[in-house]
């Protein structure tokens, strides 16, 4: 899927994100990462962060219907990308 921006609905979004999102290494850390249908709700996303140096664990539950759509921010060097996203309104909606 390399260069795509978009996408043509929901399916294909949560396609991408559930085959893309693998562990990470930034110099000597390093990071686990899964994402996952949060459960019956169509739109929600369970997405787990593991900081192995640390051996500290994070969980977040989201719905992309929270997500901004215009404040997704891109970042990427070399081999490397990073997605940043904002809920609308800025509202604490991630469960953690």
């Amino acid at each position: 899927m390399e260069g795509i921006t978009a996408f043509e609905n929901l399916t294909d979004a949560k396609d991408f994100l559930l085959n893309a999102v693998e562990q990470v290494v930034v110099g000597t850390d390093t990071y686990l990462q899964t994402i996952e249908n949060g459960g019956s709700e169509e739109c929600l996303m369970k997405y787990n962060l593991t900081d192995v140096s640390k051996d500290t664990q994070y969980e977040y539950e989201f719905s992309f219907k929270d997500v901004d759509p215009y404040k997704i921010q891109f970042t990427t060097s070399r081999s490397e990308a990073l997605v940043s996203i904002e809920i609308k309104g800025s509202n604490k909606l991630v469960k953690s």
